[in-house]
């Protein structure tokens, strides 16, 4: 508990998540379950991957004399 308060863990088991994950769709990419119940999932989004990322931008710096 004194964990989670701190926001390092939380309350919620991993079987919890795991499972409400892929209830909504989610592929689980990989899983690692360590020491004092830390379980670790890795989740991938179901649809295409799209980005709204602009290109480059093209500038000149120019001094005024």
């Amino acid at each position: 508990a004194a964990l989670a308060e701190r926001n390092f863990m939380c309350y919620t088991p991993g079987k919890t998540i795991k499972s409400h994950a892929q209830d909504m769709g989610f592929e689980i990419i990989f899983e690692h379950s360590g020491q004092g119940n830390v379980t670790w999932l890795e989740l991938k989004k179901p649809g295409e991957i799209q980005s709204i990322r602009g290109g480059q931008a093209l500038a000149k710096i120019v001094a005024h004399q």
